[in-house]
């Protein structure tokens, strides 16, 4: 039974966030506590990197070893191959699924949802016991939905370019760098 909540048009999937996170800014207390408690899930679980990103697979912070040409890709990917195990979730009539793994020969990737807007996703190798990584996976989730919480609020007490006047400043700046020669 489809959600009612959810339009037909294929942008409504883009319903179940929240606008103003594409205004959100990690600041550095924020990324410094979201890169310790990734740290500490990764020196834990004996995993080879990790990161914590949105569900637009942008991310917010990386760490670990490897995949440096590649991380941002990674990032989308990872997203989008939760965003539709969220649709699975959907048709099957489930609440959703907040974790997904993906097992390869040599590595796996374990991701798990922080909240509804956020995730965090660990590669390991084959010497790293799954089960280690799922119950530290759901210990950090926790730590690091009380940190982003903490940033949306701070971020919506932050002023808008808008409302701080510097979108007319800014149009303005714009006109006098690119107009005609002649105007000058």
């Amino acid at each position: 039974m489809p959600n009612p909540q959810q339009g037909a048009s294929a942008g409504s999937l883009m319903g179940h966030f929240d606008p103003h996170l594409s205004q959100l800014i990690i600041d550095e207390e924020a990324s410094s506590s979201i890169t310790l408690v990734l740290r500490q899930l990764l020196r834990d679980s004996q995993a080879i990197s990790g990161m914590v990103l949105d569900r637009a697979g942008q991310i917010i912070v990386w760490d670990g070893l490897g995949y440096e040409g590649a991380r941002m890709q990674l990032g989308a990917l990872i997203a989008g191959t939760y965003a539709s195990t969220r649709e699975v979730a959907r048709i099957l009539e489930e609440s959703g699924f907040r974790s997904l793994l993906q097992e390869g020969s040599k590595e796996k990737i374990f991701t798990e949802a922080i909240g509804d807007q956020w995730l965090v996703s660990v590669i390991f190798g084959r010497h790293t016991h799954l089960g280690l990584v799922k119950v530290l996976c759901s210990r950090a989730t926790v730590d690091l939905s009380q940190i982003l919480a903490r940033t949306v609020e701070r971020s919506k007490a932050r002023p808008k370019l808008r409302d701080a006047g510097l979108m007319r400043i800014a149009h303005d700046t714009i006109d006098l760098i690119f107009r005609e020669e002649s105007e000058k």
